[in-house]
């Protein structure tokens, strides 16, 4: 879990979270891993990405970690993987959701939303549940019942090698 308020330098490259993140990635080595913070670096919400998260981005895909969660944005999105440039990085990359359907309200989205935006929906709340295996993981979106708009899915982790 990390902090995306960040400020003017809270999130910033030599930051003590950076530092921080850089050091725990380093001494926790694990095949699948997932980051989760509250303001999404990517978004096809309108002004509403965060990109002062991007070194903190930038660094947990140097980690190869997999996965990224994030809320903020009243909306689900799923990315397919990319770096901070936001590049298309099937298989390398950070699978990046967001899930802000607690039920509060929706916000709008860009038309047509961002490039490597796979799924998006604005008006269906419900929650995502992620399940992490030493080689892959999965993901589905249950909806509040009555809703038909699911998302569900499967991918490889970055780190083929057993890290003990």
């Amino acid at each position: 879990m990390l902090n995306s308020q960040c400020g003017t330098s809270d999130c910033a490259t030599g930051s003590p979270q950076e530092k921080w993140l850089r050091k725990d990635l380093a001494d926790h080595p694990a095949r699948c891993k997932l980051a989760y913070w509250h303001a999404p670096p990517f978004s096809s919400g309108i002004d509403a990405d965060e990109p002062r998260t991007l070194p903190l981005y930038q660094e947990l895909d140097g980690a190869d970690v997999d996965v990224l969660l994030t809320g903020h944005q009243h909306h689900y999105e799923r990315f397919i993987a990319q770096d901070a440039d936001a590049d298309s990085k099937p298989g390398e990359g950070i699978r990046e959701f967001i899930v802000g359907t607690g039920g509060v309200w929706t916000d709008p989205v860009r038309v047509p939303p961002l490039p490597n935006s796979q799924m998006l929906f604005t008006d269906t709340f419900g929650v995502l549940k992620m399940e992490l295996y030493p080689g892959w993981y999965t993901w589905q979106f249950i909806p509040v019942p009555g809703k038909p708009l699911s998302d569900w899915g499967s991918d490889n982790c970055r780190n083929k090698e057993d890290p003990d």
